[in-house]
C-alpha cells in the first residue's frame, strides 16, 4: 500500500513536471508580431506558382525571408509550436496573417491597375500622335 502511494506520488510530480516544462515559453521565442509577419510571407510563398517565381528555387526564397527577418527557420518552428498549443489564440493570430495577406494582394492588384491605366493613356497617346502625323502629311 505505501509503495503504491509513493509510486501515485511520484507519477504525479512527474506529470507536473512535464506539463508545467510544456507551458514555458522556449528561450528563443521569436515576439508575435514577428512570427505573423514571417507566417504571412511564408504563406505568400507556399501560394505562388512556379511560373509565378521564374524559376527562383523556393528553398532560396525562404532562405531570403528567413533572413530578412533576422531569424532561422528552426525558431520559426519553436515559435509556431508554441503558438499554437493555444488553439484560440492561434486563430486570432491566423486571422491576422489572413488579413495581412489580403491587404498585401490588394496593394498589389492596385499596382497592376495603376499600371494598366498609364499603360492605356500611352496607348492613346501614341493614336493621337500617328493621327497627329498622318493629318501633318495631307
Amino acid at each position: 500500500m505505501k509503495a503504491s502511494k509513493i509510486y501515485i506520488t511520484g507519477i504525479l510530480i512527474l506529470s507536473a513536471f512535464m506539463l508545467s516544462c510544456t507551458d514555458s515559453k522556449p528561450e528563443n521565442l521569436m515576439p508575435e508580431d514577428q512570427y505573423i509577419d514571417l507566417f504571412a510571407e511564408l504563406s505568400v510563398l507556399n501560394q505562388l506558382r512556379d511560373e509565378q517565381i521564374e524559376g527562383i528555387s523556393r528553398d532560396y526564397l525562404r532562405e531570403q525571408i528567413f533572413e530578412r527577418h533576422n531569424t532561422t527557420e528552426e525558431i520559426f518552428r519553436v515559435s509556431h509550436n508554441y503558438y499554437q498549443r493555444d488553439a484560440e489564440k492561434q486563430t486570432e493570430r491566423i486571422e491576422l496573417v489572413v488579413k495581412k495577406v489580403e491587404k498585401e494582394r490588394d496593394l498589389i492588384q492596385a499596382y497592376v491597375d495603376s499600371l494598366e491605366r498609364i499603360k492605356d493613356v500611352e496607348v492613346e497617346i501614341e493614336s493621337e500622335e500617328l493621327l497627329d502625323q498622318e493629318a501633318d502629311s495631307l
